[in-house]
């Protein structure tokens, strides 16, 4: 927008007839001067407005911008931080798979060992005729079989029986006890004894005791 250029001032030295025609001519300019300055003002004032709001706006972008960088500069430096525990870890976790893989050697190892010496244990105890399972011979001590050819388990001397012979409460038959451990009253039984390793039987009517 512009403002249009008033008409020429009249001069002193202009005729009457001249200096009346420049008069009228610029005061009949003047009402459009007027309006026109005014325009441009608002213009002026419009355009200072928004160059002072442009200029805040810039102001806070560039602000924003920082704080951006800011930020941006910091979450460099923990992504760095985060990667360098990165690498530690992976590091770490390839040591830790070397020594669990050295680890299951050990153990395979060891197991093989463990396996090898069981047979050598069985190998010798199989040499020297040992029994073979101790499995149900609790106390027993081993001695020399009968046919010497190796070892066996047989009841300690040290553990003697009871044999208790009674007659039932009508007195027609034989009642036998044997026992390794308990509480009895010999008066309960006709003949008793306590030894190791007998047995009983009646042949021809007659009690037989064979050691």
């Amino acid at each position: 927008m512009s403002i249009t250029a008033l008409p020429s001032a009249p001069l002193p030295t202009d005729g009457a007839s001249e200096f009346n025609r420049k008069a009228f001519a610029l005061i009949g300019a003047l009402d459009a001067f007027v309006s026109e300055t005014n325009d441009v003002a608002e213009l002026v004032d419009a355009q200072a407005a928004a160059a002072a709001s442009n200029q805040a706006t810039a102001a806070t972008s560039a602000t924003n911008a920082n704080t951006s960088a800011s930020s941006a500069a910091a979450s460099a430096t923990l992504a760095t931080t985060k990667a360098t525990s990165a690498t530690a870890s992976a590091a770490s976790a390839l040591t830790s798979a070397a020594q669990a893989s050295q680890s299951a050697i050990n153990a395979h190892t060891s197991e093989t060992a463990a396996a090898q010496s069981a047979l050598e244990a069985a190998s010798a105890v199989s040499a020297t005729h040992m029994p073979s399972s101790l499995i149900g011979q609790a106390l027993k001590v081993l001695k020399v079989n009968a046919t010497e050819t190796g070892y066996a388990l047989f009841e300690s001397a040290a553990l003697p029986r009871l044999y208790g012979f009674a007659l039932s409460a009508d007195g027609s038959e034989l009642m036998f006890t044997d026992a390794k451990t308990g509480s009895f009253a010999a008066s309960n039984f006709v003949s008793w004894l306590i030894a190791e390793n007998l047995t009983f039987s009646i042949n021809n009517n007659e009690l037989v005791i064979a050691l």
